[in-house]
């Protein structure tokens, strides 16, 4: 005996007859596709909860004759569409209609992708299965991915992300439970559930969530929140700064500093570059100007250079001043420049790796101006100048 299909709607029963007949009229309007699984049997109990009169009495078997003509139209419509020439069109539409079928009976849909797909059209027939079934009734996709292919972690990750997309509490609470029993894959599934909430641009409440998360190490901690700081800098980049700046010192807090820069330095080089020098002076800093500069000197390189005169070059600053010296347009049309700039740097080890990397470029093209400058350069040291002569000789 087949168990009734259960649709996750509370209503009278009335309404309850009056939503099947539109649900019939969309399938049976719009698509080709065999809702019964090639008529294979349904394990509907797991599906959707079944829709309730206000007394409690579920309203099943109108449901249940409504599916099965359903899936009586669908085998023949699956009969026409695998008559029809192969080609992308009818593949998409299959697809199209898997998809609706899975708010209705996800089961059913999982067994028919199984059986009847392969490859790629395999997986995003279950893809799509899995985020439908997780988008209408969360916990009851939930319980089944985790029940049945427990092992089978890009699925338990679809249904955690389309579940963070709308509900960050509910995924938070259920990634939580995971990650208790699994702490393998505890930080893996975080990761699904902050991508949802980032998809849907549930920021705060991802934060909030990563304040509570079950985790092995504070390494994997870490990974979390350096992945909220650079998705969040993205859009609302100042809010995601003062999230970042709330955080304990120590090295999460300084890798989220840097995650947020080069996210933020996207969007915005000259902003990012303003909240890179604000940063206190050290590695972070300077790591972060690194990156900011670097980003902004491939979209304008001439106000990327006069941002860092006018801010006056320190020590934090080497890094990025590198990255402006070895800009390979500049060592190709301005030598002399680029030099200038290597020559600024204030390490004497960074300065020399710098100076290297760009003589070597214009030794490959004048070696004459090359040696020239390793000569009279008041820049180098006697020992570094004996060292370029050495790697570049007369020719």
């Amino acid at each position: 005996m087949q168990t009734p299909v259960r649709l996750s709607l509370v209503v009278p029963l009335c309404c309850g007859v009056a939503v099947s007949a539109f649900v019939l009229g969309r399938w049976t309007a719009g698509g080709r596709v065999d809702l019964s699984g090639g008529g294979s049997g349904r394990v509907l109990s797991v599906g959707p909860a079944r829709a309730e009169t206000p007394g409690g009495e579920a309203q099943g078997g109108r449901i249940e004759d409504v599916a099965d003509r359903m899936a009586a139209v669908g085998r023949e419509q699956l009969r026409r569409l695998d008559g029809e020439r192969p080609s992308e069109h009818r593949e998409d539409e299959r697809l199209r209609m898997i998809e609706r079928w899975a708010a209705v009976d996800p089961v059913a849909a999982l067994d028919y992708a199984r059986t009847n797909l392969e490859g790629d059209r395999r997986a995003q027939a279950l893809t799509a299965v899995f985020t439908t079934w997780a988008r209408h009734t969360p916990r009851a996709a939930w319980s089944w991915v985790t029940t049945h292919v427990p092992g089978e972690m890009p699925h338990l990750d679809e249904v955690i992300g389309e579940i963070g997309r709308s509900s960050p509490s509910l995924a938070a609470e259920l990634a939580s439970s995971w990650a208790q029993g699994h702490p393998s894959s505890g930080q893996e599934l975080y990761l699904a559930a902050l991508q949802g909430m980032a998809y849907s641009g549930k920021f705060a409440e991802a934060s909030r969530v990563i304040g509570t998360v079950v985790v092995r190490d504070g390494e994997d901690r870490s990974g979390l929140v350096t992945f909220l700081a650079g998705q969040w800098a993205r859009y609302q980049p100042a809010q995601a700064a003062d999230w970042v700046k709330q955080l304990p010192e120590g090295a999460t807090r300084d890798h989220a500093m840097m995650s947020l820069s080069v996210a933020w330095a996207d969007a915005d080089p000259e902003a990012a570059a303003q909240f890179a020098i604000g940063l206190p002076a050290g590695a972070t800093r300077e790591s972060a100007l690194q990156q900011v500069v670097s980003k902004w000197l491939t979209v304008d390189p001439g106000q990327a250079r006069n941002w860092v005169i006018d801010e006056g070059v320190h020590d934090d600053f080497d890094q990025a001043v590198t990255s402006i010296a070895t800009q390979p347009q500049l060592m190709a049309t301005q030598p002399a420049l680029a030099l200038q700039w290597a020559g600024n740097i204030i390490d004497d080890s960074v300065r020399f790796r710098c100076l290297s990397t760009v003589l070597s470029n214009l030794y490959a093209r004048n070696p004459a101006s090359a040696l020239n400058y390793i000569r009279s350069s008041q820049d180098l040291t006697p020992d570094q100048r004996a060292e370029f002569l050495r790697r570049f000789p007369a020719p």
